[in-house]
């Protein structure tokens, strides 16, 4: 594995998840599946829009996250519920973690 990687732009994942910096989802997958066994659990402490936590949570790592920024906070849940940042929910989302409607108020 090298030391530096370039990548061209991330155009979409930073339209979807409007993070300046957002990197490629595959990248963090390669490193993690490289560095990590199942179950291992990763630590990103600068998380962003998530997309570490992603990759760990699609490759069956545990993961723990920590962002400052109130935004960048509620994307990167969000973006863990297959939920993008204008609201549009993924296709292929993990449905069992998505609620979207208040469970106190079933009918």
């Amino acid at each position: 594995m090298r030391t530096v990687v370039n990548y061209p732009v991330n155009v979409a994942d930073k339209e979807d998840y409007l993070h300046p910096t957002i990197k490629p989802l595959e990248e963090a997958k390669k490193r993690i599946a490289v560095a990590t066994d199942e179950n291992s659990v990763i630590l990103d402490v600068f998380c962003g829009s998530g997309t570490t936590c992603v990759a760990a949570k699609e490759l069956g790592r545990k993961y723990i996250g920590f962002e400052i920024n109130p935004k960048y906070y509620e994307i990167a849940v969000n973006r863990l519920k297959g939920i993008k940042a204008n609201g549009q929910i993924d296709l292929f989302a993990d449905y069992e973690q998505i609620s979207l409607f208040d469970e106190d108020k079933k009918d």
